[in-house]
C-alpha cells in the first residue's frame, strides 16, 4: 500500500509536530505538543455519493476525552478543509485557545 506522507512543525509555544499520512483507504493526521497520543477521532463526510454541493461531516471520539469539545472543532475544521472523505485525527494539545485553534487550520491544505 502505498503512501504519501507529510511532516512539518507550527511555530507555536510549544511548538506543534504534524505528521499527515494517506493511504489509498484513509488518511491520519497526528497533531501533538508533547510528544505522545492523544484522543483518537474520526472525522468523515456522512455523504460521499451525494451530488449535492452540501457536504455534511461528522466527528466521533473513538478513543481517549469524549469532552474534549476544543478537540472536536478543530477535527471538523480539519475535516472540511481538507474535503477528504474519512480521517483519523490525533490530538495531543496542551494549548487549547482560539488562537492555537486558529494557527492550526490555516497552516492546514
Amino acid at each position: 500500500m502505498s503512501s504519501e506522507v507529510l511532516d512539518y512543525t507550527i511555530s507555536c509555544s510549544p511548538d506543534i509536530k504534524v505528521h499527515f499520512s494517506k493511504y489509498s483507504n484513509g488518511c491520519v493526521m497526528i497533531l501533538t505538543q508533547v510528544n505522545k497520543l492523544g484522543t483518537f477521532i474520526l472525522a468523515e463526510l456522512e455523504n460521499p455519493e451525494s451530488q449535492s454541493s452540501e457536504k455534511i461531516f461528522n466527528v466521533q471520539v473513538k478513543f481517549g476525552d469524549r469532552c474534549d469539545e476544543w478537540s472536536l472543532a478543530l477535527s471538523r475544521g480539519i475535516i472540511e478543509k481538507l474535503s477528504l472523505p474519512r480521517v483519523l485525527i490525533i490530538i495531543s494539545i496542551v494549548t487549547k485557545t482560539p488562537e492555537t485553534f486558529n494557527l492550526i487550520l490555516n497552516s492546514i491544505g
